[in-house]
């Protein structure tokens, strides 16, 4: 029942792999990751908005 986007997923495998500390399964970690997934996210979608609107 996961909302994440595939890419949101490959950006938490890859973050496991390096530091290792989702092991815990700790539920604030992977909520303030999500959250930086989400605003990257974001931003990129306003930033590329702002390409293809000439602004």
């Amino acid at each position: 029942m996961s909302l994440m986007k595939d890419w949101q997923k490959e950006i938490l495998s890859n973050v496991e792999k390096k530091w290792g500390f989702l092991e815990s399964n700790d539920i604030k970690v992977q909520q303030l990751i999500n959250q930086v997934c989400i605003f990257t996210m974001v931003e990129t979608e306003n930033h590329l908005k702002r390409i293809n609107h000439g602004n």
